[in-house]
């Protein structure tokens, strides 16, 4: 297929486009899996039951932090951007968990 915009011809080829179109879904979906296998393994799973753990007290070590919050926001994020289906309202409540956590650890002075 021949396709004219502004007196430039191109030619259309969908095996490009396709192969662009998984070539970039693959990239985006490598990147989470990278941060998800190296950087924080624990953000694998959904992270409900190890929320409702935190929520009751029990304490997990390293489980809401910042690598662990990074990782699994942006994991997330790749994940459905690479194409795959991914739900993010659990991922979502722990990093929102996370956030909480090290907002609540930060230093600020009393007033």
């Amino acid at each position: 297929m021949i396709t004219s915009y502004a007196g430039t011809t191109y030619a259309y080829n969908p095996g490009t486009a396709w192969l662009i179109f998984w070539t970039f879904g693959l990239g985006y979906v490598l990147i989470g899996a990278l941060l998800t296998i190296y950087l924080a393994p624990h953000t694998a799973r959904s992270g409900t039951p190890q929320l409702m753990a935190y929520l009751n007290g029990i304490n997990m070590p390293g489980i809401y932090n910042i690598v662990s919050c990074l990782s699994r926001a942006v994991g997330s994020v790749c994940a459905v951007a690479g194409g795959l289906c991914a739900g993010m309202q659990e991922t979502m409540g722990s990093v929102g968990a996370a956030v909480a956590a090290i907002v609540l650890y930060l230093p600020i002075p009393a007033f």
